[in-house]
């Protein structure tokens, strides 16, 4: 029946839903491009003198053009070689963007931004999965394909933690002397191991995001500096 999904893609999934009408706003925030909406390998056609043709329009909005190329990803391969796929992918995107004069759009914008289309279409075709008896499909199997795929994409890009909800809750951890003490002895029923698992888990997100948060300000120092430095070099 294909793979199942982690224990916590049900609360992620519950919380995108809440937030989902946050995440379209983003989406659809400048800047933006037009969309096809749907692009997988059935939709796609080579035309004579390889001329690219896409078909079936249905989904057509404006958004943020790393829409497509996510979805086209996970509709089109396995977890692993989406996997694989993903940072070559992307990096090669932003470099075309930069090279055709797109000017303020950051490799971090383009993250943020890819992180906000996981947990938009391809979610919403999981959903409407869930809507459709599989006697109705063309494939009944692919659900159980597509969804784990979808959901794999999500966590691995922690997605979720754009959120506001998530944030929210995560700014709601209590600290110091009422934070969890990782040097106590273990809980030994299971209520109190999964309530202390999830947590663990909204601390060490926490502190993921105050990591790359310092290695921004780094980055950004670092490049100011050399920026001084050339300056001065050159008086």
């Amino acid at each position: 029946m294909g793979p199942g999904l982690p224990e916590q893609a049900f609360a992620i999934g519950k919380a995108i839903v809440d937030d989902f009408a946050w995440i379209q706003d983003e989406l659809s925030s400048k800047p933006h491009t037009f969309n096809h909406g749907d692009v997988k390998p059935p939709n796609m056609f080579m035309m004579s003198g390889n001329t690219p043709a896409f078909f079936d329009w249905q989904y057509t909005a404006v958004g943020k053009g790393c829409q497509d190329i996510l979805f086209f990803l996970i509709e089109g391969y396995e977890v692993e070689e989406c996997r694989r796929l993903e940072p070559i992918v992307m990096a090669h995107y932003h470099s075309s963007l930069v090279q055709r004069g797109v000017a303020n759009y950051s490799f971090e914008d383009l993250r943020r931004d890819w992180k906000l289309a996981c947990m938009h279409f391809p979610l919403y075709v999981a959903l409407w999965f869930g809507t459709t008896s599989d006697e109705d499909l063309v494939d009944p199997a692919f659900p159980r394909r597509f969804v784990p795929r979808a959901f794999d994409a999500i966590i691995r890009n922690q997605a979720h933690e754009l959120l506001p909800t998530f944030t929210a809750r995560v700014q709601a951890t209590p600290t110091g002397p009422d934070a969890v003490d990782v040097a106590a002895p273990y809980p030994t029923d299971l209520a109190t191991c999964t309530a202390v698992l999830a947590q663990t888990r909204v601390a060490l997100a926490d502190t993921r995001r105050q990591r790359d948060a310092l290695k921004a300000a780094v980055a950004a120092i670092n490049a100011t500096a050399a920026a001084a430095t050339s300056t001065i070099a050159m008086m």
